[in-house]
């Protein structure tokens, strides 16, 4: 981080009207401010951490450099020498000239996310600007920590016969699920009001739901556990909507997930028929979900009285939660002339969603929402790539709000059949709904994801170089 403060304050050092450059700790708090004006002052906040494997984290944060000049002047119609005024804008413009877009390597370009005009104190005057970035932390020889036990001379005795599981809940100690029968026995009970606050359950084989009985789902049902996938897959989840009530317009794995869902694999999903919501792993997810993927198909359609259908290959509301890491691979199919929203991860996203890859295809009209990673958001999506051949309404998502270094295939088609052109700057296209263009052949490259992408290749991610896609280690 103080790499990062350093960095920054060289950049601004090249600007010459600018006569104190220092971290913020509070100068224009002093009635006397130990400062020379005009001055910029630096500030990290909001950092926020992402696993990248192996102790290796990735760091997303917002850099706020305020800054401030004395007000010698008057702005008024008739006030001489008024321009000088307003002198703060220029230097506002000059900083943002030398550091919008702006990277030394080691951390992702800056990106300007807001301006804010602060309360003005004494005789100067205050802005704030507040740029995000992002940046790899690794830990000291990329290890985690092992403890030797020291050793101990061998004694013969009769070995000690096995000794039964222990299932306690815990993380350490998760209750097993090993058959699909277990599976739909621990589903239903979600739908009968447990919801397994802080419990741990592990997938400890893959399964198959084809046929699977599942209680009907209620309204409330929430899952505030947590689910250890294992790199296990759940096959065929299979769900015939038929629209006569709520809990025959709406299908998904799990209904609220407030917990962590991560290395699960969920394969050739079939979700079909009359409904409002589809999506594979949850409806609403306010919890985490990670290294996860899905592939399979939800095709929906609506009957009277149920207004709009929307579907997502992860979950169709990332409310306020975190899904990172994931990969689908499914087809999308709405009914014609439908509202509604559509996305590859997700069809809403007030939260956060990292280094996710949207493959599969839509075959919606331009009624309503529609993109490769989220058809809406409200949150932050950053360093995925949607490669869809045929997608939504927008590449990425609707909008350009917190969306940094996203890729999407460059010749993707909307609804009606056109290109998506990408965006022209600001802000650049890589922090826009189109994402940046992106050829088939570097959808297939390994350095495409491990040097222009900065994803995990090593530990998280797999690809067969230059012939398919990325996918998940450990499946």
């Amino acid at each position: 981080m103080k790499e990062v403060f350093l960095s920054i304050q060289e950049k601004l050092a090249e600007i010459a009207e600018l006569k104190y450059i220092d971290k913020n700790w509070g100068q224009l708090l002093h009635e006397q401010p130990p400062v020379k004006f005009p001055c910029a002052l630096l500030d990290i906040a909001n950092v926020e951490y992402s696993q990248l494997g192996l102790l290796a984290q990735f760091a997303t944060a917002n850099v706020e450099i305020t800054i401030a000049n004395l007000q010698l002047t008057r702005s008024s119609g008739k006030a001489p020498r008024k321009e000088d005024a307003y002198s703060v804008l220029d230097i506002i413009e000059k900083i943002h000239h030398h550091i919008h877009g702006y990277s030394n390597g080691d951390f992702h370009p800056l990106i300007r996310i807001n301006l804010q005009k602060l309360d003005a104190t004494f005789a100067y005057e205050i802005y704030k600007v507040t740029y995000k970035t992002a940046w790899k932390v690794i830990k000291e020889n990329n290890q985690i920590p092992v403890h030797v036990k020291p050793k101990i001379k061998p004694h013969h005795h009769k070995p000690k016969p096995p000794q039964p599981e222990i299932e306690d809940g815990t993380e350490q100690y998760p209750f097993l699920i090993k058959t699909a029968d277990d599976f739909v026995t621990f589903r239903n009970a979600i739908s009968g009001g447990e919801t397994f606050e802080g419990i741990w359950h592990k997938l400890v084989n893959d399964i198959d739901l084809a046929g699977a009985n599942f209680q009907p789902i209620t309204t409330t049902e929430t899952y505030n556990g947590n689910f250890e996938g294992n790199f296990k897959k759940i096959k065929n989840f299979t769900k015939v909507l038929t629209g006569v009530d709520f809990k025959e317009q709406r299908a998904g794995l799990f209904i609220n997930t407030r917990g962590i869902i991560r290395n699960l694999g969920m394969k050739d999903i079939n979700l079909t028929g009359y409904g409002n919501i589809a999506s594979g792993l949850s409806i609403n997810n306010y919890g985490t979900i990670d290294q996860c993927y899905v592939t399979g198909k939800i095709n929906i359609t609506i009957t009277p009285p149920i207004p709009s259908v929307h579907c997502a290959g992860i979950t169709y509301n990332n409310s306020g939660g975190s899904i990172t890491n994931c990969w689908t691979d499914v087809s999308i199919v709405r009914g014609y002339e439908i509202l509604g929203n559509a996305g590859g991860i997700s069809a809403n996203n007030t939260g956060t969603i990292e280094q996710c890859f949207a493959k599969g295809n839509m075959h919606i009209d331009s009624f309503g929402y529609s993109a490769g990673i989220s058809a809406t958001n409200e949150g932050r999506i950053g360093f995925c790539v949607a490669a869809m051949q045929h997608g939504g309404i927008e590449r990425i998502t609707r909008g350009h709000l917190n969306l940094i270094h996203n890729y999407a295939f460059k010749d993707m088609l909307r609804p009606d059949g056109t290109y998506t052109a990408i965006a022209t700057p600001p802000p650049e296209p890589k922090n826009s709904s189109t994402g940046e263009n992106a050829t088939i052949d570097q959808l297939k490259s390994l350095a495409f994801y491990r040097d222009t992408m900065g994803w995990d290749m090593d530990n998280i991610w797999q690809i067969d170089d230059g012939n398919d896609f990325p996918k998940l280690r450990g499946f």
